[in-house]
C-alpha cells in the first residue's frame, strides 16, 4: 500500500487502474454492455455501425485473452449478481442453426467428417522478401457445399479457431485454420487424441512433421525448406509443376504406413457417413408386380480402393452389406430390406445426422415406412414414392419445397430403364411413353435435370436419326444392337468418371477392327484415334447426349463386375438406376460383342483343327458360355487367365449358326465366314494334299485369306 497524497491511497493496483479506465470510458462500456443485453452479435459496434454482411465473432471485436484477464481482475474486488453475465463463447446469432448443433458435436464426429472432407495442406509459394524466396503456409481445411455451412460453423465453434468463408457463386463453404499457433495447440492435438482411420492419416503425420519444422523456424533456411518440400512431395497429389521445376532434386520422404484399426467409434462413423453416405430409392420396371414396377432401397458408402479394409470393418461393425470393388473405387452396399430395417434405420435413430444429408435420410425413411406398410405395391403408394424420390439428393430444393405433384401412374410406361427424377422443380410430366421428361421428344428443358434433358430415351427414338452427334441416320438401335454393344464394352470398354465429374467411355480394339468402332461412332458420336506405340485404335465418347444415350442402351445388359462398378458411378452422377442383367440365354447378342472384343479363331495348319476361344482374367463370364454353347474352360499355362475353348465340330457349327443371327462386327467376322470353307476343304483332305496339287493350292490360298482376315 502506497500513499500518493493526503487522503489518496492505492491498495490494489489492478483494481485502481480498472477504476480509472472505467470512469474515463463509461460511454464505451455502456455501448458494450447494451450490445450484450440486446443479444446482438455486433455487441462492440452497437448501434454506431449498422452492418448487414459482416459476420463478426466475439474474438474479432474483443480479444478473448483481454476478457479473461478482465474477469480475473474484477473477481478480486467485485461480486457480480446473477443479473450480469459475460458470455465467453463464439456467437453466431440467437436463432443460428449452428448454435443448435454446438452441443451435438462430438470429437470423434469431427474426426470422422475430416476423414472424408478435410485436407491437410502445405502451401509453398514464391515470396521475394523471404530469406529463401519462398513462403510456407500450412493449412487445415474442410470444404463442403454451402448447404452445410451451419455444420461448418459448428465445427468452427467446436475448435474455437479458424475462418469460415462461403461463396454463393460456387455454392461452396470452406472452414480453414492457418495460424501456426492454432495448428500446434488445437488442430494437431485433436487428431493425435482422436485419430483419423482412413489412409488420410498418413498425410496428417507428414503435415504434422512439417508444422513442427516450421515451428523451429527451419523453413527460413535453404536446408529446412528442401526438407519441407520433400515432405510436400509425399503428400496428397505430390508437387505442383512450379515446385517440381524449382526443386528438381526433390527426394520424397517415405509415406508413413497406416495400420487399419478395427476400432470404430459410433460418432466417428456418423461423421464419416455425413460426408460419404448416399441414400437411394430405385424404381425399376417389373412386369411381375401389379404396378409393373418394383421399389428398392439402397444405402451406400464409397471410398478409394486403398481404404477397402476400413469399409470391410464398417460392414462388420454394422453387420450388414457387401463390398463392391473396382480398380480405384470400393463401395459398401446395403440393399436387403431386412438389413435396412434392422441395422441402418436403428443406427441413424440413435445417432442422427446433423448436416443437410439428414433431409435425404428423412425421405429415405419415409419410403421405408411406405414399403413397410406395403404401400409401394399400389399405384397411389408408388406415386407418393416417386414424389419423395423427386425431391431427394440432387432434386432437393434447399430454398423451398419440391413441386412434383404431377407425377402419376395410371399404366406402366414402356421404357426399359428407369431414371431418377432429380430436378428441383418438376412442373409437369409427359404421358406414360416417358414419365420423366416434360415433352421429351420435343427436347423441352423445362424443370428437368441435365441428365434427363439429354436422355431422349422414349421408345419413339428407336430407329430414328440420332440427335446427339451421330451421322449413321439409317441405323436401327434395337435390342440386338444393345446386347452386342454391351458385350463389346464388357470386353474392351471402360467407363470413366474424373474427379471433376466428367464422364466418358473408351473402347480400345485392334487396328483391323476400325469398322466396328466406326459403327459405334456413327451411332453415338465421339472420336477414334491411334494408340501410341501399339497397333490399336481407341474410341472415346465424351459428348453428353451421345454418352447418356449409350448408357441407356446398355444399362441392364452389362455383365462384367468391373464394368458394372464403373457404370454404377455413372448412374450415381446422373441419378439413374443401375439395372443388373438377367441370366444369359442362347438368343442374346451379348456373346457377339464379347467375342469381337476378346475372342479368337485359330486353325492348326498341319491338321486343319479349328478352335474358337475367349480369354479372361477371371472365369465368371465364361461359365455361362459352356452351358449355352458347349466347350470347356482351361487355365492358361501362365496361370494368370482363363480361356473358354471349343473344338468339336457340332459346337463350332452351332456357333456359326448363332453368328448368322447375331453378327460379329470386327474383322473376326471374316474368319467366321471362312469356317464352312475350311470344313469343305478338310473333307477333301486338302490340308494333307501333296505340294503342287490343286487341292494343296486351294488349301494354301485358303490359309492366306485366313491370315489376312479376308472374307
Amino acid at each position: 500500500m502506497k500513499k500518493y497524497g493526503p487522503g489518496l491511497v492505492i491498495s490494489n493496483y489492478n483494481l485502481g487502474i480498472l477504476f480509472m479506465l472505467a470512469v474515463s470510458s463509461l460511454a464505451t462500456y455502456g455501448i458494450l454492455l447494451a450490445g450484450w443485453a440486446a443479444n446482438s452479435k455486433y455487441s462492440f459496434l452497437g448501434s454506431k455501425w449498422p452492418v448487414k454482411d459482416f459476420n463478426l465473432s466475439m474474438q474479432q471485436t474483443i480479444s478473448g485473452k483481454f476478457m479473461y484477464n478482465l474477469l480475473g481482475t474484477l473477481k478480486k474486488g467485485i461480486v457480480f449478481t446473477s443479473a450480469f453475465t459475460v458470455p465467453l463463447f463464439r456467437y453466431y446469432g440467437s436463432e443460428s442453426k449452428a448454435k443448435q448443433l454446438e452441443n451435438k458435436i462430438y470429437p470423434y464426429y469431427v474426426t470422422g467428417l475430416s476423414d472424408v472432407e478435410a485436407s491437410f495442406i502445405l502451401s509453398i509459394y514464391k515470396k521475394k522478401d523471404s530469406k529463401t524466396g519462398w513462403q510456407v503456409q500450412p493449412v487445415f481445411a474442410i470444404h463442403m457445399h454451402i448447404k452445410d455451412i451451419d455444420l461448418l460453423k459448428s465445427i468452427q465453434s467446436f475448435f474455437g479457431v479458424g475462418v469460415l468463408v462461403s461463396s454463393k457463386t460456387t455454392n461452396s463453404a470452406r472452414y480453414s485454420v492457418n495460424s501456426l499457433k492454432d495448428l500446434i495447440n488445437i488442430i494437431i492435438p485433436h487428431f493425435d487424441k482422436y485419430p483419423l482411420l482412413t489412409q488420410k492419416r498418413a498425410d496428417f503425420f507428414l503435415f504434422k512433421s512439417a508444422v513442427l519444422l516450421i515451428e523451429q523456424k527451419k523453413h527460413l533456411t535453404v536446408g529446412g525448406l528442401h526438407e519441407i518440400v520433400n515432405i510436400r512431395a509425399s503428400m496428397n497429389k505430390g508437387l505442383t509443376k512450379v515446385l517440381a521445376d524449382n526443386f528438381p532434386y526433390t527426394m520424397p520422404v517415405a509415406k508413413p504406413l497406416v495400420e487399419v484399426s478395427e476400432f470404430i467409434d459410433s460418432y466417428w462413423l456418423l461423421g464419416f457417413m455425413e460426408g460419404e453416405s448416399c441414400f437411394f430409392v430405385g424404381v425399376t420396371n417389373n412386369r411381375l408386380t401389379n404396378t409393373k414396377f418394383s421399389v428398392n432401397l439402397l444405402f451406400k458408402l464409397t471410398q478409394h480402393s486403398r481404404d477397402i479394409e476400413l469399409l470391410r470393418n464398417i460392414a462388420k461393425f454394422l453387420d450388414c452389406g457387401f463390398i463392391q470393388e473396382s480398380t480405384q473405387i470400393v463401395n459398401l452396399l446395403c440393399k436387403k430390406f431386412s438389413d435396412i430395417e434392422e441395422k441402418i434405420i436403428p443406427f441413424f435413430d440413435k445417432y442422427p445426422l446433423l448436416g443437410s444429408k439428414r433431409l435425404d435420410y428423412a425421405d429415405f425413411y419415409k419410403v421405408f415406412k411406405l414399403m413397410k406398410n406395403k404401400s409401394h405395391l399400389t399405384l397411389k403408394g408408388l406415386n407418393e414414392i416417386q414424389i419423395i424420390k423427386a425431391g431427394m439428393n440432387r432434386g432437393r430444393d434447399y430454398n423451398g419445397e419440391v413441386d412434383a405433384h404431377s407425377v402419376s401412374y395410371s399404366e406402366p410406361p414402356t421404357l426399359r430403364v428407369s431414371c431418377s427424377l432429380c430436378a428441383s422443380k418438376v412442373k409437369t410430366l409427359l404421358n406414360m411413353d416417358n414419365p420423366q421428361v416434360t415433352k421429351a421428344f420435343n427436347y423441352s428443358q423445362v424443370g428437368t435435370s441435365e441428365a434427363i434433358r439429354l436422355l431422349s430415351i422414349d421408345t419413339k427414338l428407336r430407329g430414328r436419326p440420332p440427335v446427339y452427334g451421330g451421322s449413321h441416320h439409317n441405323f436401327k438401335r434395337d435390342e440386338k444392337w444393345n446386347q452386342w454393344l454391351a458385350g463389346l464394352i464388357d470386353g474392351d470398354g471402360y467407363f470413366h468418371l474424373t474427379k471433376k465429374g466428367y464422364a466418358s467411355l473408351e473402347i480400345t480394339m485392334d487396328l483391323r477392327d476400325e469398322h466396328a468402332l466406326q459403327i459405334v461412332k456413327n451411332v453415338y458420336g465421339g472420336s477414334i484415334k491411334l494408340v501410341s506405340g501399339a497397333n490399336a485404335l481407341r474410341y472415346c465418347l465424351r459428348h453428353k447426349a451421345g454418352f447418356l444415350a449409350l448408357v441407356n442402351d446398355v444399362n441392364g445388359l452389362i455383365r462384367s463386375s468391373n464394368r458394372l462398378v464403373q457404370l454404377n458411378k455413372i448412374c450415381d452422377k446422373y441419378e439413374l438406376d443401375l439395372i443388373y442383367p438377367s441370366k444369359l440365354n442362347y438368343d442374346n447378342g451379348w456373346l457377339a460383342g464379347f467375342f469381337d472384343a476378346d475372342g479368337s479363331i485359330s486353325i492348326n495348319t498341319t491338321n486343319g483343327q479349328l478352335s474358337i476361344s475367349i480369354a479372361q482374367k477371371t472365369a465368371e463370364m465364361l461359365y455361362p458360355l459352356v452351358e449355352l454353347y458347349g466347350g470347356t474352360i482351361y487355365i492358361n499355362k501362365s496361370g494368370l487367365s482363363f480361356k473358354w475353348y471349343i473344338t468339336k465340330l457340332e459346337d463350332i457349327l452351332n456357333i456359326v449358326e448363332y453368328f448368322k443371327k447375331y453378327p460379329a462386327r470386327s474383322a473376326k467376322k471374316n474368319r467366321l465366314h471362312l469356317i464352312p470353307k475350311c470344313y469343305e476343304l478338310k473333307d477333301l483332305k486338302a490340308h494333307k494334299a501333296l505340294p503342287g496339287t490343286l487341292l494343296n493350292k486351294s488349301w494354301q490360298y485358303f490359309i492366306q485369306k485366313w491370315k489376312k482376315y479376308e472374307d
